[in-house]
C-alpha cells in the first residue's frame, strides 16, 4: 500500500515544511493546530460555573445611558500631603461628568451629593471627603465602619434645583472647568493622604485628591436632544492605579443612609462592599442623606483607559445597575454604553469552562507553547484559572510543593494581604490544595478578566519552591508577577505596567519589603534582583540603570499570553460533548528557562477555575473529574490524590498512547501519525527525539517500526 512504500526522505520533507510556532492570539487556527497536534486532554465534564452562550446574555434595559465622563489629571496644584489644613482653591481640572436627569429619577428639588476616593476594591477610604472632614484626619480605612454623621460638618454638597437654564452648547467633556460652570460650589479644606500628584500629565496621576466640586442642572443637548442635565466638576486627581472616586447622589426621598449589602452588583461588587455584611454594619451617611444612585469612576492601566459603573440604591436594595463604559483622558471621553457589548466579545463572558489542552514544545527556540480554550466568567465577578506547572525532578530536593504552602509569594487581590496562591495553601487549620502523588508544582500563573466587562486581561505568575519563597518574612527575593493589557491583544512581559515606583517595571527589595513586585516574568525578576545583590547590596543609587542596561536588565517577552472570551461552544452546563470544537480561549507561551525546565522531565500541567477571591473552585479541573462531578468547593480541602484519575496534563508527548504507534492519540494507527511523530520531531520535542530510548535520527526509524508492526487500524 501506499503508506508502507512512501521512503523517510519524503516524509522527512513533508514534516520539515511544517516546522514552525504557534501564533499566540487567544485562537486555534488551522496553521497552529497543525502544530500543536491533538489534545492532550479533552474535558469530559459539564461547567458547573456557568455556560457563556448567544442566550447567557441578559435583556439589556439601558440603565446609565447617556451619562458622559472626561478626566484632566495634569493637576499639581491644590492640597498636598498630609492630614492638616488646606484649600483646593483655583483647582479647575479634575473629572468631569455630565448625567442627564431622566438617569437620575428626573428629580425637580435640590441634588445632594456625597463622595470619596476610596482604595481599588473599594475597600480602604482615603480622608479625601467631599464636604471635608475635620483637619487633622487621616485615611479612614474600611468603610464598612465609617459613620459620617458622627464627624463635624457635612460630608456632601448640594446642587441647586434645576432652573429654567438653557445651553446653546453644553461645555466641552475634556476634564476642564469651563466659565460655565462659575465658582465652586464646594473647597477643600484638609490635606490628601492619598498621594499627592506631581506628574502634570493630563491621563496619568500618582496621587489622589479632591479640591473643589462644581455644579449646575441646565437643559443642553448632550446627544440625545435637549434635556436636563446636571453637570459637574470634581477637581482634584484620580490615581491611574485603578483607585475609585465613589460618588452617591440623594434625589428623592427614601433611599439609603446606611449601605445595605444588598444593591446591585456593579464594579467587581463594589457597592456591596462598602456595605452590611450581615454584622449590621455599612457605611453610613450624615443624618439628612439617603443615596438613591452611586456612580463609581476609576482609571490605569496601558494604554489609560477610564471605567465607569453606575446603580441604583434603593431603600429596600436590589435595584438596576450596570457597567456604562470606558473612555481615555482629555476629550477622549467616556460615553455612557446603552448595554454591554454583544456577545462574543474578547473581555464580556456569563460563564466559565476549560475545553481542552493543546501544547507544542518548541525546543530550538527554547519555548513552550499551550492553548487551553473556554471561557472565565467577567460580567459581575472575575474567575480565576490557576495553572500549576511540574517542570522539575531533580534530585536537589527543589521539587515543588505537593500540597500548596501558605508561605508562598504574596500576590493578588485575595485572604486579605495574603494573596491569591497562599489562599489555596496551609493556614495552619485546613491542609492545603493536594495534587495527585507524582505532582510537584514548581511554577504558578494565574489568569482572569477584570474591569468593566472583562476589559482588561490580568496574568500573574510566580515561582513555587519546596519550601516556599526565598528570602525572609521581611524580605521576600522571589518576585510576584502582574501584567494587565485591553482583553484579546497581548500581554509581553516587559514592565510596561503600572506597578512599580520607580515605574520601571520592578521594585527593588531594598531589605524591608515583604513583597516585591514586577512587571516582568518572575524567575528572570528574581536572578536579576539576585545579581543586583551581589554587586550592591540593598543601596539603592544604581538601580534604575542597572535595570535599564540590556546587559544587566530583565529580559522582555519571556512570557508572551492572550486571553480571548469570545468562546460561545465547547461545554455547556449540561452536556460536555463539545468540548473539543471550541477553538478560542487562553493561549500562551513562556521560555523554559523561565519555566525552570531541567530538560528531561515531562512537563506537567495541573489547572482548576475558582471563583473570584480564591475561596470556591469549580468542576472544571485540567485532567478532568469523575464524570458527573460537581463544584469542588473550598480550595484548601481539595486533594486530587484522592479523586480518581489524573488531574493532570502532560504537556510534552501527552503520556503513553494507548499504542505506541498512535502518536496524534486518536485511537486509530494511520498515516496521519506519521506525520504527526515527524512534525514533534522536528520541533525537538523530546519524547519524539528520543523514541524507544534510541535519541536522534534512530528514534525515527523506531517509530516507523512500531508503526509498521502494528499496521494500519485501532488500536
Amino acid at each position: 500500500m501506499m503508506q508502507r512504500t512512501m521512503t523517510a526522505s519524503m516524509l522527512l520533507l513533508a514534516a520539515g515544511l511544517a516546522h514552525g510556532q504557534p501564533t499566540v492570539d487567544g485562537r486555534l487556527t488551522p496553521g497552529d493546530a497543525a502544530l500543536y497536534g491533538a489534545a492532550k486532554w479533552v474535558q469530559t465534564n459539564p461547567t458547573g460555573f456557568g455556560d457563556n452562550n448567544s442566550g447567557s446574555q441578559p435583556p439589556c434595559a439601558g440603565f446609565g445611558g447617556g451619562i458622559r465622563i472626561a478626566i484632566d489629571n495634569s493637576n499639581t496644584a491644590g492640597v498636598d500631603g498630609g492630614t492638616g489644613p488646606a484649600s483646593g482653591a483655583g483647582v479647575t481640572t479634575g473629572v468631569e461628568i455630565a448625567i442627564p436627569l431622566s438617569q437620575l429619577g428626573n428629580p425637580t428639588g435640590a441634588i445632594r451629593i456625597a463622595g470619596f476616593i476610596n482604595g481599588g476594591g473599594h475597600d480602604f477610604l482615603s480622608n479625601q471627603v467631599i464636604g471635608s472632614l475635620p483637619d487633622g484626619f487621616g485615611n479612614l480605612g474600611e468603610p464598612r465602619n465609617v459613620d459620617f454623621s458622627a464627624h463635624d460638618g457635612d460630608q456632601f454638597v448640594t446642587v441647586p434645583a434645576p432652573g429654567m437654564c438653557v445651553l446653546a452648547s453644553p461645555p466641552v467633556m475634556d476634564g476642564q472647568a469651563d466659565a460655565v460652570y462659575g465658582s465652586p460650589i464646594w473647597t477643600q479644606t484638609l490635606q490628601t493622604q492619598f498621594g499627592d500628584s506631581n506628574l502634570g500629565q493630563v491621563d496619568y496621576a500618582n496621587g489622589s485628591e479632591i479640591d473643589a466640586l462644581y455644579g449646575f442642572v441646565c437643559n443642553a443637548d448632550i446627544g440625545n436632544g435637549v434635556e436636563p442635565v446636571l453637570f459637574l466638576l470634581i477637581a482634584g486627581n484620580l490615581e491611574s492605579n485603578f483607585n475609585k472616586l465613589d460618588l452617591f447622589f440623594d434625589v428623592a426621598p427614601g433611599g439609603q443612609n446606611q449601605l445595605r449589602g444588598d444593591n446591585p452588583n456593579v464594579s467587581f461588587n463594589g457597592l456591596n462592599r462598602m456595605g452590611d455584611n450581615g454584622g449590621g454594619n455599612g457605611l453610613k451617611f450624615d443624618a439628612d442623606f439617603e443615596s438613591d444612585y452611586f456612580l463609581t469612576v476609576t482609571c490605569g492601566g496601558g494604554p489609560f483607559a477610564t471605567f465607569a459603573n453606575y446603580a441604583q440604591t434603593l431603600t429596600d436594595g436590589g435595584g438596576q445597575g450596570a457597567y456604562i463604559g470606558t473612555g481615555g483622558a482629555g476629550t477622549d471621553f467616556l460615553q455612557a454604553q446603552a448595554c454591554p457589548p454583544e456577545l462574543p466579545n474578547a473581555g464580556l463572558a456569563y460563564g466559565s469552562e476549560v475545553n481542552a489542552v493543546y501544547s507544542y514544545v518548541d525546543v530550538p527556540n527554547n519555548r513552550l507553547y499551550v492553548m487551553i480554550p473556554g471561557n472565565l466568567k467577567s460580567s459581575d465577578e472575575q474567575h480565576r484559572l490557576h495553572l500549576f506547572f511540574d517542570v522539575n525532578g531533580n534530585p536537589l530536593g527543589d521539587e515543588g510543593q505537593n500540597t500548596m504552602r501558605g508561605n508562598n509569594v504574596i500576590l493578588g487581590l485575595a485572604d486579605g494581604t495574603a494573596g491569591v496562591i497562599n489562599r489555596l495553601g496551609d493556614d495552619g487549620i485546613d491542609p492545603g490544595l493536594t495534587f495527585d502523588a507524582d505532582f510537584f508544582a514548581d511554577y504558578f500563573m494565574v489568569f482572569h478578566f477584570e474591569e468593566a466587562n472583562g476589559s482588561r486581561t490580568v496574568l500573574d505568575a510566580a515561582t513555587l519552591r519546596t519550601n516556599g519563597r526565598a528570602g525572609s518574612l521581611s524580605a521576600s527575593l522571589d518576585y510576584g508577577m502582574f501584567q494587565g493589557k485591553p482583553s484579546g491583544t497581548l500581554i509581553n512581559t516587559d514592565g510596561s505596567n503600572f506597578c512599580c515606583t520607580p515605574p520601571n517595571g520592578i521594585q527593588q527589595q531594598n531589605g524591608i519589603l515583604p513583597s516585591v513586585y514586577t512587571a516582568f516574568a518572575p524567575r528572570e525578576a528574581g536572578n536579576v534582583l539576585l545579581a543586583y545583590l551581589d554587586l550592591y547590596g540593598t543601596s539603592e543609587e544604581e538601580w534604575d540603570d542597572y535595570i535599564a542596561d540590556p546587559m544587566t536588565g530583565p529580559r522582555s517577552g519571556l512570557i508572551l499570553a492572550v486571553a480571548r472570551n469570545n468562546n460561545l461552544g465547547g461545554v455547556t452546563d449540561t452536556d460536555a460533548s463539545g468540548a473539543a470544537s471550541a477553538t478560542d480561549g487562553i493561549e500562551f507561551s513562556i521560555d523554559l528557562d523561565e519555566l525552570g525546565w531541567d530538560g528531561v522531565s515531562d512537563i506537567r500541567l495541573a489547572g482548576i477555575i475558582g471563583n473570584s477571591d480564591t475561596t470556591f473552585m469549580s468542576n472544571q479541573v485540567l485532567g478532568g473529574l469523575p464524570s458527573g462531578a460537581g463544584n469542588l468547593g473550598e480550595p484548601r480541602l481539595i486533594n486530587f490524590s484522592q479523586i480518581a484519575g489524573d488531574q493532570f496534563v502532560i504537556l510534552t508527548g501527552g503520556g503513553a498512547p494507548p499504542c505506541p504507534a498512535d502518536w496524534d492519540g486518536n485511537t486509530m494507527v494511520e498515516v496521519a501519525d506519521i506525520f504527526a511523530f515527524l512534525s514533534s520531531w522536528f520541533a525537538s520535542d523530546p519524547a519524539a527525539t528520543n523514541f524507544g530510548g534510541t535519541p536522534g535520527v534512530p528514534a525515527i526509524f523506531a517509530f516507523l517500526s512500531a508503526w509498521f508492526a502494528h499496521g494500519v487500524g485501532p488500536c
